[in-house]
């Protein structure tokens, strides 16, 4: 018996609904993607972006920080934390985390700019 949509299905629902800024939607199929593989990647970086969009940026920071663990080598993953840990003011961190975006594709554009950025903040 077909046992309803896939974790990648729903992760794509998710997205949809962040493009669209219905994020309760959003954080419903990224928890049921969840559901179906606890190691879902997308579906908790689709959760950072929930609850960083609600101003939520601890929560934030901790579903980037598991996008980022199961899912290294994603340059995208480690801007969404960095920015998350820039508005928790973890300066540091976020320095890592876009450095690490960087190592891994040096031609991420937001990854320089955000390193900019925090480089000021850090100088201060």
């Amino acid at each position: 018996a077909p046992k309803g949509p896939s974790a990648k299905e729903l992760v794509r629902e998710g997205n949809t609904h962040i493009k669209n800024a219905r994020w309760s939607d959003a954080s419903k199929a990224f928890k049921a993607a969840l559901r179906q593989r606890k190691t879902s990647a997308a579906a908790h970086s689709g959760l950072g972006q929930v609850a960083f969009q609600k101003g939520k940026f601890k929560e934030a920071v901790n579903h980037h920080s598991r996008s980022v663990r199961y899912a290294s080598k994603n340059a995208s993953f480690r801007v969404n934390l960095a920015l998350a840990y820039f508005k928790t003011k973890s300066f540091a961190q976020a320095k890592k985390a876009c450095e690490a975006a960087l190592k891994i594709q040096p031609s991420n554009a937001k990854a320089k700019r955000y390193l900019k950025v925090i480089n000021r903040k850090l100088k201060k």
